[in-house]
């Protein structure tokens, strides 16, 4: 593929690098993307292993919510994100909380992670629909597996193929639904199949944005999202699936 092509590094690189701004005004504010990190987060802190000090890659960290909110926990996080100018916001949050020489900060395309030898991570977490975002949901989760120590955990945002952006009938592509990149969709059964190929084991999958936030009892939206079992209920109206996944021991 050329540079400048949909899903090059190049396009995806451009298209984040404008978006850069207006993406963290948007994390920041609850009533647009705020609360959406927030259950990524607490859906995957649920996950993580108790009383231990973790090796984490924020894989596509844009500018810095998951990463900087684990390094309060006290565990080592390696941001990465194929936007320079996504990085210089997420190093920025990082030294806000005095936190900037407990991180490492790689710009990269998470399709291609090279430069992280295999089992390198207790556990990587990719918020935002980073994965169905990146031109290549396959190449990344597999990356993911591969650099994901065995038992590790994935924490990966997936756009929800049943959700309200669905309004031409069913797809699983919109292509450069990003202006740069491709927008993938996925059902639970599809997000299921592609973390079984990739070597991920699914053990839970959480609904993001089910239903309008509700700002005044944020913890309520959160926790309601969290304990969300009823799939009939919440798959059309989730914009998103949060997918807890374990790296499957080798045999």
């Amino acid at each position: 593929m050329r540079d400048g092509q949909p899903n090059s590094p190049d396009a995806i690189r451009a298209a984040w690098d404008s978006l850069a701004d207006s993406y963290a005004e948007m994390i920041s504010d609850p009533s647009k993307r705020g609360l959406a990190a927030e259950i990524e987060l607490a859906a995957f802190e649920r996950a993580l292993p108790a009383g231990r000090q973790l090796d984490i890659l924020d894989a596509g960290c844009g500018v810095g919510f998951h990463g900087c909110r684990l390094l309060t926990k006290g565990h080592h996080v390696t941001f990465a994100d194929i936007s320079p100018v996504m990085l210089q916001k997420a190093r920025a949050a990082a030294a806000g909380i005095g936190a900037a020489g407990a991180c490492f900060f790689q710009e990269i395309d998470v399709r291609k992670m090279h430069c992280f030898p295999d089992g390198s991570f207790d556990a990587i977490v990719s918020g935002g629909t980073v994965v169905s975002d990146c031109g290549d949901p396959t190449a990344a989760v597999a990356e993911f597996g591969r650099v994901l120590r065995s038992g590790g955990v994935a924490g990966i945002s997936l756009r929800n193929g049943d959700g309200p952006q669905q309004t031409g009938g069913r797809r699983e592509l919109i292509p450069n639904g990003g202006r740069g990149f491709d927008w993938w969709f996925f059902s639970p059964e599809s997000a299921r199949e592609l973390c079984r190929r990739t070597g991920l084991a699914v053990t839970r999958m959480c609904p993001v944005l089910m239903k309008p936030p509700d700002t005044e009892h944020p913890a309520e939206y959160v926790r309601e999202h969290l304990d969300a079992r009823d799939m009939d209920r919440w798959r059309r109206q989730a914009w998103e699936l949060f997918v807890i996944a374990r790296r499957v021991a080798a045999r």
